[in-house]
């Protein structure tokens, strides 16, 4: 299954799941570099009402800087003070409509480990008037991470996914977006051999596309290892 896949189906089952147990519930998925999980996220949150896509920087982050970049996710920006941000986001929310958000939580092994945050993030999903759930979405670290710091949000984290390296359907999903037609065996043969993540493959695609407008070639193993050589320059 792809990263946007899985995140579409963490979404759906924590709506469902949402109305079974009556109270909000959350996701963690997580993955080595390059599965896609970023493009992946952001373009399910373009797709579906209600659900935000932030990201958490590096470096030392505060209750109010969280805030800050959860209501900019939503859209409805934010105050100096920590209350009126909150405030804001709130009536940002009644405003639009936007009941029981979901917000994606990007690089969220950056925010396991601090107790003070996933308090923050906790007291934020039982507000009768927000109840937010979240996905929090992390880099191969995210797991022990996970594990070694415990923390009582954890009870309502009901979905867990690790994403899977390169396959066939990511390969497919990929080459319809780019506008490719190519056996999506030849690219996992190489990209295997090469080691290439899905970013990698969008690349190749992208170039491929551009590429196919100007002249007929034969997508064979041999065309793909040739075109390899000369855009990540390989001896």
């Amino acid at each position: 299954m792809t990263a946007e896949k899985t995140i579409q189906k963490a979404v759906k089952t924590i709506i469902n799941l949402r109305e079974t147990t009556n109270s909000p519930v959350h996701a963690l998925i997580y993955g080595n570099w390059g599965v896609g999980k970023s493009y992946s996220a952001q373009k399910v949150a373009q797709k579906e009402k209600g659900v935000f896509y932030c990201k958490i920087p590096d470096g030392n982050i505060s209750k109010s800087k969280l805030i800050k970049i959860i209501a900019l996710s939503a859209g409805a920006g934010y105050r100096h003070l920590y209350e009126g941000t909150f405030d804001l986001l709130k009536y940002h929310l009644l405003v639009n409509n936007y009941q029981h958000p979901i917000f994606i939580i990007d690089e969220a092994q950056r925010i396991l480990k601090s107790s003070l945050l996933m308090s923050e993030l906790k007291d934020l999903s039982e507000d009768p008037s927000l109840k937010f759930s979240y996905i929090f979405l992390g880099d191969h670290t995210t797991a022990d991470i996970f594990k070694a710091h415990r923390h009582s949000l954890h009870k309502r984290i009901l979905i867990k996914e690790k994403l899977q390296p390169l396959t066939e359907e990511t390969i497919v999903e990929i080459a319809k977006e780019k506008g490719v037609e190519i056996d999506p065996k030849i690219i996992l043969e190489v990209g295997k051999d090469k080691a290439w993540t899905t970013i990698d493959i969008a690349f190749l695609f992208s170039y491929l596309s551009q590429l196919l407008k100007v002249k007929k070639i034969e997508l064979t193993k041999e065309t793909i290892q040739e075109i390899s050589k000369k855009l990540w320059k390989e001896e």
